[in-house]
């Protein structure tokens, strides 16, 4: 069965708001709305749309991804990026709720293989038109995206692994890793590093 992967963006300032995964995004959506109109749910996703029923705007949606395959490493992936690129997501999570049954089950190296590289060498920013571009640029000006230089106490090399686990890269430094994708400072790969948390930056790492 496909699984498609989908954002909903504000209809002003296009601004990338959320990112789900359905086998029918467009049924998805309206189920969204009416959720919101109707009240009974409360959380970041449905207060948005609320906001913008208020103005009788409704959320633009655009499929983004599909899969015939596995769908939680996907949907994580993308949930990532975006917030690498800056934007502020109402994703609730990091992704990958209620993933299919893999009991008794293994990836096969093939898609392993398509995963790997989608991590390692796909830049989906690549494929964008100027205004997503620009829209990046601004996402991260508003949230104060100002990558630093690695200092010479954080040199301590870390391996950067997907949430299955498979090996991505090796960084000379936390503050090099966090720089590269995205985040403001590396406390957050540091603590992954000293098993405070479980990821950060929509990864998993440790100490080379």
């Amino acid at each position: 069965m496909k699984n498609y992967i989908y954002i909903l963006t504000d209809p002003i300032s296009n601004d990338v708001r959320y990112v789900g995964k359905s086998i029918n995004p467009e049924v998805r959506v309206r189920k969204h709305i009416s959720e919101a109109k109707t009240g009974k749910t409360n959380n970041h996703r449905i207060n948005w749309i609320k906001s913008l029923l208020n103005k009788n705007l409704k959320p633009k949606m655009e499929i983004i991804d599909e899969t015939n395959d596995d769908w939680v490493l996907l949907e994580e992936y993308w949930i990532s990026q975006f917030t690498t690129w800056g934007f502020n997501l109402v994703n609730s999570t990091d992704g990958g709720e209620n993933p299919p049954s893999w009991k008794g089950k293994t990836h096969s190296d093939e898609y392993k293989e398509i995963r790997r590289q989608k991590f390692l060498t796909d830049n989906p920013a690549k494929n964008m038109d100027d205004k997503w571009r620009k829209n990046i640029s601004l996402a991260h000006k508003k949230n104060g995206f100002l990558p630093t230089k690695a200092s010479e106490s954080n040199k301590v090399k870390v391996n950067q692994y997907t949430l299955n686990n498979e090996f991505i890269k090796t960084w000379d430094s936390i503050t090099e890793a966090a720089v590269a994708i995205g985040l403001k400072n590396s406390s957050g790969i540091g603590a992954v590093c000293n098993n405070k948390r479980n990821k950060a930056g929509g990864f998993k790492w440790s100490y080379k």
